[in-house]
Parts: C-alpha cells; sequence; structure tokens
C-alpha cells in the first residue's frame, strides 16, 4: 500500500514535534539547574510512582516495603531514559518516512540504525543522511548527559 506523501509529510511534522518533546524534556530534566516540568517526565513520573504504589501496597512488612520503595528514584530515571529514546526513536522513524523508498519500515530501520548501533544502514540522499547523523547524536547524547548526571550527583 502506497501512503500518499501529504499523509507522510504530516507524519514528518509530527515525528519533528516528538523529538523537540525528548530534547525539551532531557535539556530541562538534565541540564537546567532549575526544577523544569515536562509532560514527558511527569507521564514518567506518574506512571512509575502509581506502579510502584500499587506493588508496596500489598506489603505490610516495613523493612520489604523500604526495600522496594529505596529502587523507585532509579525506575524513575531509567522510565525516562527509555521514554527519551523511545520517543526519539519514533520521531526520527516519522521523520524519515517522507524519503524512504521502501515505506515506513525502512525509516524505522534507518532511525534505529542510527540511534542504537554504529549504523548499519545509510540512507541515501543529503536530507536523509542529516537527519540520521541527528538522529545518532541524539542517541548519544541523551545516554551521555544521563551519565554526566549521574556521576556529578
Amino acid at each position: 500500500m502506497v501512503v500518499p506523501l501529504a499523509v507522510r509529510l504530516v507524519a514528518a511534522v509530527a515525528g519533528g514535534l516528538l523529538v523537540l518533546a525528548a530534547w525539551t524534556s532531557v535539556t530541562g530534566t538534565l541540564i537546567v539547574s532549575r526544577s523544569v516540568g515536562s509532560w514527558l517526565t511527569r507521564w514518567v513520573d506518574r506512571i512509575v510512582t502509581r506502579a510502584f504504589g500499587l506493588a508496596a501496597a500489598h506489603i505490610t512488612d516495613y523493612r520489604r516495603r523500604d526495600r522496594l520503595l529505596a529502587t523507585q528514584p532509579a525506575a524513575i530515571l531509567l522510565g525516562q531514559l527509555a521514554a527519551w529514546l523511545g520517543i526519539s526513536f519514533v520521531g526520527f522513524g516519522l521523520l524519515l518516512w517522507p524519503f524512504a523508498a521502501r515505506g515506513v519500515a525502512s525509516a524505522f530501520t534507518y532511525a534505529g540504525s542510527s540511534m542504537f548501533t554504529l549504523g548499519f544502514a545509510e540512507p541515501a540522499g543529503a536530507a536523509p543522511s542529516a537527519i540520521v547523523f541527528l538522529g545518532a547524536a541524539t542517541g548519544l547524547v541523551i545516554i551521555t548527559l544521563l551519565l554526566m548526571g549521574k556521576i556529578s550527583a
């Protein structure tokens, strides 16, 4: 099935907005020295907090409950990392879709290849190559900033 170019362009705009949302969340969480909230970090925080609340509600022993709740901050941080990388992956996949000759699957292959590996798939053309390099830098920067923030804390 061939998807019209107009639909792919709308998807690319949505992908660009997803990438911007991820960058904004990463910047506000890991770089800005004051408290800056974003919908993405609040969303992850609520999901993890609810999951831990449900799990801890059935534990009556204080020590076991405390051990469980002590892991909550780490789970929130890992959840944020997964959300940032996942949103970025989807965003870059949608950004590459108008340029992908073999469809949306190849667009997500390019996005995943650039963000999570050493780049085994390379699209043809200047614009897709620039998007792929931006995706590779995004994945690297997100993980680096997270590690640097954890080391300096």
